[in-house]
């Protein structure tokens, strides 16, 4: 199956920056399933079924279309594994590294016992690796160390370190912790709201219907409802 990279800031959580770790890197496996048919999109395109003419376009804008509404939503709708990596924090570069405690101002700092995991939503957390300096892995780090919280569809998941767990030393600069878990509704298309896929429809009919660039009475580019 095929891999994409996409890059993310953490700024939404800079007010816990002490405690957060920042991902730099997601890498995602494609779906085994597309979230619509191409007769799907031929019933609400209006296309009889019979007619084949325009089905290889229509599961390529079946795609794109998916793709789009993905990353407007942030969320994976069919299940996909996930492999997220992460720096040191670079906001405790000044008081210390990550996995240590720093106390400071009558305030101790536990670096990064939180990690936001930013594919919504979260189905489960698979494993967690360590990456070190001297080219050898804790991989998997034992599930007893933290708690995963995927309680909820619409808020990011969470891996929290648990207290007084020692997180490894010595790890390379960069993408030295990694977790690898499974974003999605479902593993079909029927565990996808259906909001979601008329959205998408309502974006399949927009681009069929407009192959190029267009425009509405002069005043911009037009914009699908959906």
């Amino acid at each position: 199956m095929g891999m994409t990279d996409a890059y993310y800031q953490n700024r939404q959580y800079a007010p816990f920056a002490r405690k957060v770790w920042q991902q730099t890197r997601l890498r995602e496996q494609e779906p085994a399933a597309s979230l619509l048919t191409v007769d799907e999109a031929k019933n609400f395109l209006g296309i009889p079924l019979s007619d084949t003419c325009d089905d290889q376009l229509i599961s390529g804008l079946i795609d794109a279309a998916t793709e789009q509404a993905e990353r407007f939503t942030g969320r994976a709708f069919i299940n996909r594994t996930v492999n997220a990596f992460y720096d040191f924090m670079p906001w405790l570069e000044s008081v210390g590294g990550m996995g240590t405690s720093i106390n400071r101002a009558d305030v101790t700092v536990h670096g990064g016992r939180v990690i936001a995991l930013r594919r919504l939503p979260l189905d489960s957390v698979t494993r967690i690796a360590w990456h070190q300096e001297d080219g050898s892995s804790i991989d998997p780090w034992d599930t007893a160390n933290y708690q995963v919280d995927a309680e909820s569809k619409n808020v990011l998941g969470r891996v929290i370190f648990k207290q007084g767990v020692d997180q490894p030393t010595n790890l390379q600069e960069g993408n030295g912790l990694e977790v690898e878990y499974v974003a999605g509704y479902g593993p079909t298309a029927d565990d996808v709201p259906y909001g979601i896929k008329h959205a998408v429809l309502m974006l399949v009919a927009f681009m069929f219907q407009n192959r190029g660039d267009c425009v509405s009475g002069g005043s911009g580019e037009m914009e699908p409802l959906a």
